[in-house]
């Protein structure tokens, strides 16, 4: 549960993007079943890890992984091609309404021209509040990954939300505060701390602001 109080203590908040934001597993499994691939791997329930390119369980090699990851995002024409996270943008518009600062701090590798274009232009669209100056890339996968506690402390960013168990640790260890999002990859993972709140779904966190 989380504390009445959480949004007084951290107005700086760090956003994670994909699956948190950006509902991006059920487009690239959409895309993966049309090109009958990953048929044992039916909805994004399945997805028991988080790191996908590396489960045994799915019968697709990392190479294939990757082709299918990519033939997704060639398949994005337009930002409404990627789906919001229920209630995630209604949370956003209500916190920045109550003046906290949100940025968003994703994975994915912004030295991809590609990727980064694809990324702006659907922030852009469906998160016009948050400006592109608050939207930082880590490049996780990259020769040039940080830490996304890093980012945060050099932000001052002091709650990240985000879905990642190993993001949560990350930032647990370094001092900072988790929001972490009920996934079906991160469900079943033991790690508790005092500063790592963990929610079903967006709902518990508007309820949470709205009884201010």
């Amino acid at each position: 549960m989380l504390p009445q109080d959480i949004f007084t203590q951290h107005t700086q908040i760090g956003l994670d993007l994909d699956e948190t934001l950006a509902s991006t597993f059920a487009g690239m499994l959409q895309i993966a079943h049309s090109a009958g691939r990953l048929i044992s791997c039916q909805t994004t329930e399945d997805f028991i890890i988080h790191d996908i390119f590396d489960d045994p369980s799915f019968g697709v090699t990392r190479d294939e992984m990757i082709d299918i990851w990519h033939q997704y995002n060639l398949s994005i024409k337009k930002p409404e091609d990627t789906m919001v996270v229920e209630k995630s943008l209604q949370w956003v518009n209500l916190l920045m309404q109550h003046g906290a600062q949100c940025a968003i701090i994703t994975a994915r590798n912004g030295n991809d021209p590609i990727k980064r274009k694809m990324t702006i232009e659907w922030v852009s669209y469906h998160f016009p509040h948050i400006s592109l100056s608050d939207l930082h890339f880590v490049n996780h996968y990259s020769s040039e990954s940080l830490p996304k506690s890093s980012v945060c402390k050099n932000l001052g960013i002091t709650l990240l939300i985000d879905d990642h168990i190993d993001n949560a640790r990350d930032m647990i260890d370094a001092g900072l505060s988790v929001i972490l999002l009920e996934k079906p990859w991160n469900r079943d993972i033991i790690f508790d701390h005092p500063n790592l709140y963990r929610v079903k779904n967006w709902q518990e966190i508007i309820d949470n602001l709205s009884s201010k």
